[in-house]
């Protein structure tokens, strides 16, 4: 059994302690706010153990194995250096970091800690995953992928973290990471030419993002992410020998199998939430003695960070805490 600890019991938190009660072996242990009152809240609601109305409280209990953290973006560097540094394993919900430098770091810190640490990126975990992979045979070589995540929301509300610059708001990190993952997925090899046009919010962070990436051998990824509409968030993945089509990627639960124009297959693994399925990842990693995930690795997670580190640059879009 692994003691679970989660930090910042915001929205995505909620949905983690649900997970946990889905996996033998995941006990939910204790929780960590800023505010204490919030945390109790948290505890009563999901059935935690305890509570604490300090991250630096948690990190100091001994019997907690694994921290979840599910603070705002710029939040996550800090709060995952300090529960490493107190030699605690750490999934961190994406993005992991920021930017690449605090990727590093993180990574530099894990090893040094010799503890697990893991970007949460769940849909890289989810069962129709194992269908997908197979099916790609059939496609031959992978040509193309090209994916969209888009939300609309409200870009000149600073109370909206996707709004706002001072909790790494925009389109990119916190939905364009997304598509990015898919290509990563399906290509697995890092862009060597990197393109795109972005339009800012007046508050001045990304609103509207056309990525485009080139790799080895031709092939290519067209990926689009926005605030301003709601997208159908279909995933296409162009092969020499066929194509798959995942629609609505973010609900994962369905994908299509084509020979020429015709639907030749249904691929079908439907789940309920979700994030299960990467708990059980971690615990198994450390069940193995593994301190580095073989499905979402400290190493694509870099890579993907040095992209958006690109795209940024290009988009002259640094943080105020940067």
């Amino acid at each position: 059994m692994y003691n679970w600890g989660i930090i910042g019991p915001g929205s995505i938190a909620n949905r983690m302690a649900d997970a946990l009660d889905r996996v033998k072996g995941a006990y939910k242990y204790a929780v960590a706010s800023r505010t204490l009152d919030r945390a109790v809240a948290f505890k009563k609601k999901h059935g935690f153990e305890k509570a604490y109305g300090s991250y630096e409280e948690l990190y100091n209990d001994k019997d907690v194995d694994i921290v979840y953290i599910a603070t705002p973006h710029n939040a996550h560097f800090k709060c995952a250096l300090d529960a490493m540094n107190h030699g605690k394993n750490v999934l961190i919900e994406k993005p992991m970091t920021v930017n690449a430098n605090e990727a590093r770091e993180l990574i530099e810190c894990a090893k040094r800690n010799n503890v697990f640490c893991m970007e949460a990126l769940w849909i890289r975990f989810l069962p129709l995953n194992d269908k997908i992979n197979k099916a790609l045979d059939k496609i031959g070589d992978v040509i193309s992928v090209t994916a969209d995540f888009s939300v609309c929301v409200d870009v000149n509300d600073m109370s909206c973290r996707l709004s706002n610059p001072d909790t790494a708001g925009g389109a990119l990190l916190d939905l364009g990471v997304y598509p990015l993952n898919l290509a990563d997925m399906y290509i697995d090899a890092a862009p060597e030419n990197i393109s795109s046009v972005a339009y800012m919010s007046p508050a001045g962070v990304d609103m509207n993002d056309v990525i485009s990436l080139g790799y080895k051998g031709g092939k290519t990824a067209m990926l689009r992410t926005s605030l301003l509409f709601e997208s159908l968030r279909d995933v296409h993945i162009d092969g020499t020998k066929g194509r798959i089509r995942i629609p609505n990627f973010i609900w994962f639960g369905r994908a299509e199998y084509y020979k020429d124009y015709d639907v030749t297959e249904v691929l079908e693994a439907f789940y309920d939430n979700g994030f299960q399925y990467e708990v059980k990842h971690v615990m198994d990693c450390l069940d193995k003695g593994m301190k580095d995930s073989d499905v979402m690795p400290l190493y694509k997670t870099l890579r993907i960070t040095e992209t958006m580190d690109k795209l940024r640059n290009d988009w002259n879009l640094k943080y105020p805490f940067e």
